[in-house]
């Protein structure tokens, strides 16, 4: 094992000018999510050191021609699959399309959507509990609005799945920051991120963020291979985006894990494991802060 230490010059090329005065935050302990929508992603995960804490499986096809879901009968191999990755130790997430609440009031179906409307959407909720016993949901195309109806379909989503599964967890994905914090009322992880690097780098949380812990939220970036030397600052980003779940991926399908999935793996590790603070480069709202050390282990 290797052991490199980042300079804050050395970080400030990667992560962009900052005062190197500011004080370092506590550290955010990350847990990996990759998303399963590959067969060789289950075979790298569970033989991964360690584990990655969560996967989000998804057999790719849902109701009315939905291009995610638990698929549309009971599937033996399947259910064998997670099993195999619950006994592993590995929770794993059923993945399920809302389609931006596009059959809430007053936001009607356009043409190119899939209709979501929520019965549908609670059914495969329920698909994934009876079939393969997941109780961990993942809805994704989620909004970001508050009006309309939106949020109202999101409320009614999370207590039916309280309220139907036991155990039950309740992600939403907008891929986006919400202007307030009305969403955490509706959900338990709320992946508040899904683009890429770049954009995250330019992009800060809204103060709100910082309100709650780093496990209510989650983000998902695309990093091309050719840009892997941006790896450990991306990481370094959503450690201070106050994200408790991340996924770092090479192709915007999630089809295949990364090629730096091993370094990406080691670096989460060590952070989590580290003692003391964790550098950051962001403050509550933005504010750039100076890094200091940043380890990776690879």
């Amino acid at each position: 094992m290797r052991v490199f230490t980042i300079s804050v010059a050395a970080a400030a090329l990667l992560l962009g000018p900052a005062g190197a005065a500011q004080a370092s935050t506590p550290t955010v302990c990350q847990r990996l999510v990759p998303s399963a929508y590959g067969p060789t992603v289950w075979a790298g995960a569970e033989s991964s050191t360690p584990l990655p804490a969560d996967v989000i499986a998804n057999w790719g096809q849902g109701y009315d021609g939905a291009g995610g879901g638990p698929g549309l009968s009971k599937n033996a191999a399947d259910r064998s699959t997670i099993r195999q990755a619950t006994a592993r130790g590995i929770r794993v997430l059923g993945y399920v399309w809302t389609d931006y609440a596009n059959n809430a009031r007053r936001n009607p179906v356009q043409p190119s959507m899939t209709p979501a409307p929520l019965r549908a959407v609670e059914k495969e909720a329920m698909d994934w509990y009876r079939w393969y016993g997941v109780t961990r949901l993942f809805f994704d195309g989620s909004t970001t609005g508050t009006d309309d109806g939106q949020l109202s379909y999101y409320r009614r989503l999370y207590h039916y799945v309280h309220d139907h599964i036991p155990g039950g967890r309740v992600w939403i994905n907008p891929g986006w920051y919400p202007p307030t914090a009305a969403y955490m009322r509706v959900t338990d992880v709320l992946m508040d991120f899904e683009s890429s690097y770049d954009t995250l780098a330019a992009s800060p949380p809204p103060h709100w963020v910082y309100r709650y812990p780093a496990r209510r939220f989650a983000s998902a970036l695309q990093l091309p291979d050719s840009q892997s030397s941006s790896l450990a600052a991306a990481l370094a980003l959503t450690r201070a985006d106050n994200v408790g779940h991340v996924y770092i991926a090479d192709q915007e399908d999630y089809s295949a894990l990364p090629r730096y999935w091993n370094a990406e793996n080691a670096d989460v590790a060590a952070a989590c494991g580290a003692r003391g603070t964790q550098p950051t480069d962001r403050g509550p709202g933005g504010a750039r802060r100076g890094v200091k050390n940043v380890v990776l282990v690879f």
